[in-house]
């Protein structure tokens, strides 16, 4: 088993839940299927629906998967319940590990040192695995450019297998001098992908700009004793 699987959905969910836990909310519970997600809102009471399915809000919820949706107004002191198309479907691979963290580009630094620190802590030498959700089963470009983002944030993370290797070399490849033109990059990226497509077309274009907005949040979601139950990491 690996210490902690890293799940990367940059357009939209593990964006969004960093925002979500940033705005104040207290805990985010994930589920594969809508209809368990609404099993669980019966449980945790009071609690937040949120999700999409083809980038749209969930007939029912309350909030969709666009991290622009999740200010302290909306979210703070709520526990949310989260069931999107790609995201929270990758949460559950990540069983492969004892605990489980949600990765993307607005908390890239913030996860690559936590993840370097809590490896670093075990006596072992511990591995960690990225998991990278897709759009629709198939790989998505920018779920990999963020997996090599992290892993080139940290002296301390070393790529391990060709997958790995190649991740950070697309991300090597687009990386610029300053932060604004690398930001610049990755939305020119994003706007040419299946993922950022498909947002574009429901009119979330916006979701894009936050997505890409490199190092903005500290935020690190990762999974408490429950594996799909994640809470704001505080080491």
């Amino acid at each position: 088993m690996f210490e902690i699987a890293v799940v990367i959905d940059a357009l939209r969910f593990t964006t969004t839940a960093s925002q979500a836990l940033h705005a104040g909310a207290t805990q985010i519970r994930t589920a594969s299927e809508v209809d368990v997600a609404r099993s669980l809102a019966q449980q945790v009471r009071p609690a937040l629906l949120c999700g999409e399915r083809e980038c749209r809000r969930i007939d029912g919820f309350d909030l969709g998967n666009s991290p622009w949706e999740y200010t302290p107004d909306a979210v703070d002191g709520r526990s949310l319940i989260f069931s999107t198309t790609n995201g929270t479907r990758a949460v559950a691979a990540g069983q492969c590990a004892a605990q489980v963290a949600l990765g993307s580009f607005v908390n890239r630094r913030a996860i690559a040192e936590w993840l370097a620190r809590r490896l670093a802590a075990n006596s072992q030498r511990q591995q960690a695995i990225l998991i990278c959700a897709g759009t629709d089963g198939l790989v998505a470009m920018e779920d990999v450019l963020a997996a090599g983002a992290i892993l080139d944030s940290s002296t301390s993370l070393e790529p391990n297998g060709d997958a790995a290797s190649l991740a950070l070399t697309a991300w090597l490849a687009i990386r610029q001098h300053s932060v604004e033109q690398t930001r610049e990059q990755l939305l020119k990226r994003f706007e040419s992908c299946l993922g950022g497509a498909n947002l574009i077309a429901t009119g979330f274009q916006r979701d894009l700009q936050f997505a890409a907005d490199l190092d903005s949040l500290d935020t690190i979601p990762a999974s408490s004793a429950q594996q799909d139950v994640f809470l704001r990491a505080s080491d």
